[in-house]
């Protein structure tokens, strides 16, 4: 049984896959992205409670992604999504030097 452990993204129209190490490290990245999609389009919809939804999705964070993501949880959610673009931006470059 294979397990599906990459991501199809795209940048600037591109498009990458790319393949993470781990299903723990495709959760993790999958998560993140989540994560940091929804708080993006709350404020983008709502930007007058911009401090409140941030603040709301930093508390949930903490106490909904501990497992995954460890106690400071919202600071790793942001560090992963991070990674990610950099990953994502390192897979494009190869592919485009090929």
């Amino acid at each position: 049984m294979s397990i599906e452990t990459w991501i199809d993204a795209s940048h600037a129209g591109q498009q990458a896959r790319y393949h993470c190490a781990t299903a723990e490290a495709l959760v993790a990245m999958r998560l993140a992205d989540y994560v940091g999609t929804l708080e993006r389009r709350y404020v983008k919809k709502f930007p007058e409670y911009e401090a409140t939804i941030r603040k709301a999705v930093r508390r949930s964070a903490y106490h909904h992604g501990r497992e995954v993501f460890g106690v400071q949880a919202y600071e790793r959610i942001q560090q992963v999504n991070a990674q990610s673009s950099w990953k994502v931006l390192a897979q494009i470059s190869r592919k485009r030097s090929e």
